[in-house]
């Protein structure tokens, strides 16, 4: 049962890591001139992320309000909280954030990533994920 929900936490984070500040823009254009995607997107990603909006298209836009309530925090060693509970660790290598929770492992693109906001997705589906720091 623990590992059930442990799965199913994972792969929920998987699919609907990213944050979008209050509304999405819908003209597709990226005002986040920071945003980094290499060398400095270990340092970038920790902290603590609120997911704000789901199935977003590839750019990030278009998406849908994220209903529920995950707070994700990503430590500076490299271990994953979800709402504070230790759900495993994460490593980053160049745009991908790999995350092992106990004998699984999982694969997320980090399509966007600067101070404020974070856009991930997953290589087998077509929709984006948005997060927003919360600290």
């Amino acid at each position: 049962m623990k590992a059930t929900i442990v799965f199913t936490i994972i792969m929920t984070f998987c699919v609907m890591m990213s944050g979008c500040a209050l509304q999405q823009q819908k003209d597709e254009s990226n005002t986040y001139s920071d945003s980094i995607f290499d060398n400095d997107a270990q340092n970038l990603i920790a902290g603590t992320w609120k997911i704000t909006s789901e199935h977003c298209n590839s750019k990030g836009t278009n998406c849908e309000n994220y209903k529920g309530s995950r707070i994700f925090k990503y430590g500076k060693s490299g271990e994953l909280l979800v709402n504070n509970v230790k759900r495993g660790s994460y490593r980053i290598s160049g745009n991908t954030c790999i995350i092992t929770a106990g004998t699984e492992q999982y694969t997320v693109n980090i399509i966007q990533i600067d101070s404020a906001r974070l856009i991930t997705g997953e290589s087998d589906r077509t929709t984006t994920e948005i997060f927003i720091r919360i600290k």
